[in-house]
């Protein structure tokens, strides 16, 4: 059998596509009492409607798309393997029974009030449909519920539950209540869930695509201390840099010296070398404004120089060094000294 193939009666066992058959779609039409469509072998459907109200219908077999745009009707999916479901109808509802595994099930926005009964499993579930009611034993592995799905409940054990933002009114296992915004696991069990919510990052009003924050660029930049005094060859000295507003995006900030031979600056840290002045400069990387601080770095004292000498040459003692030219004499380079 090659084509489309409208259905419109039967019987419970009235549908049987068998191996070697190509069938692009089958309508399931305005029918009375239950119609079956088996699908069997190497058939190949690519996709089952179920476009007009009708009793119950059973779908068995492999099948690429089920599509029910019917309203008040049970779709049954019977030891199969779809694809994808779609469900658009108000007051649908499909089971699953435990032999039956669906890749992404898809409640639309005029599906209200669907009903989604999970017995096998389903490897993941978005809904847009105001009160769609998600059950069962199963496994339902992820539900996203967007913008439109306010109502909505999902009980089946160990569901990760995503809610949109702005998505009111949604309940996970044991009634608990989800936020926008936030994401829960059910228990094992269906009946509660697991933890706190975890807040997601913000969303796009369909609780798609997650939105990107809006930048926020550097109006200023200060520097404090605004002098710093050291002594060469001492202690190093921390400048701290702040940028504002509090909440901009980039703060990195880079750092200079106008005079590296009187001393480096890095990560805001100031090293003193050399007896003299310059100037450490702090540069945004967003927008490149600049504060200064004035450094100056005084020469060391004879004390000073006298401890430096001890701790810098080997073999020397310093305990004779008593006047200037003691240690200047044991230094193989000057070191200015600050009397």
């Amino acid at each position: 059998m090659l084509g489309r193939l409208v259905v419109r009666g039967g019987g419970e066992n009235s549908i049987i596509i068998k191996g070697g058959s190509d069938i692009s779609n089958v309508v399931v039409s305005r029918v009375n009492g239950v119609v079956s469509v088996k699908v069997q072998g190497d058939a190949n459907v690519e996709i089952i409607y179920i476009d007009d109200g009708s009793d119950d219908v059973n779908v068995e077999g492999t099948v690429g798309s089920l599509e029910i745009h019917a309203p008040d009707v049970v779709v049954t999916a019977v030891g199969a393997d779809v694809k994808t479901v779609n469900m658009s109808g108000g007051s649908s509802k499909i089971v699953i029974d435990k032999d039956s595994k669906v890749g992404t099930l898809n409640v639309r926005e005029g599906a209200a009030n669907a009903k989604v009964e999970v017995a096998g499993v389903v490897s993941g579930m978005t809904t847009a449909a105001p009160s769609t009611a998600v059950s069962g034993s199963g496994t339902v592995n992820k539900v996203e519920v967007k913008k439109g799905a306010t109502g909505a409940k999902i009980e089946t054990p160990k569901t990760e539950i995503v809610v949109g933002v702005g998505v009111e009114g949604v309940t996970g296992g044991g009634g608990a209540k989800i936020e926008g915004g936030e994401s829960v696991t059910n228990d094992d069990s269906g009946t509660g869930i697991n933890d706190g919510p975890v807040v997601l990052p913000p969303m796009g009003g369909g609780g798609g695509s997650s939105v990107p924050p809006t930048p926020v660029g550097v109006s200023a930049i200060s520097v404090s201390p605004g002098t710093l005094t050291l002594t060469a060859g001492g202690a190093t000295g921390t400048l701290t840099a702040t940028v504002s507003p509090a909440g901009a995006t980039n703060k990195n900030v880079t750092w200079a010296s106008s005079n590296t031979s009187v001393a480096t600056v890095a990560g805001g840290v100031v090293t003193p070398l050399t007896a003299g002045t310059t100037t450490i400069t702090a540069t945004t990387v967003d927008g490149g404004k600049t504060a200064t601080t004035s450094v100056t770095v005084e020469a060391q004292t004879l004390a000073e120089a006298k401890t430096a000498a001890e701790g810098a040459l080997a073999g020397f003692t310093a305990t004779n060094a008593t006047t200037e030219a003691d240690v200047l004499a044991a230094l193989d380079t000057t070191v200015g000294v600050r009397r």
